[in-house]
């Protein structure tokens, strides 16, 4: 899980447009009041959401597989 450090540009409604230190422009979710040029730290689950994503189908694939096994045994 990584961490963001960035600057906030402008808030709109609950999403908030940061320029990243890696000097991209973001939009994140986020709750509460921040003022424009107050420097935040923000999370980025995308890489822990597709391994959790992989590993769930990975379990279903093994259960499958040794499903088809079971059954099909004389």
């Amino acid at each position: 899980m990584a961490r963001v450090k960035g600057i906030v540009l402008q808030q709109t409604g609950r999403r908030i447009t940061v320029f990243t230190e890696n000097g991209e422009f973001k939009s994140y979710s986020h709750r509460g009041k921040v003022q424009p040029g107050q420097e935040i730290y923000k999370r980025e689950y995308g890489e822990l959401v597709v391994y959790g994503i992989t590993t769930l189908l990975l379990f279903a694939l093994a259960v499958s597989v040794f499903y088809i096994l079971l059954t099909s045994a004389p």
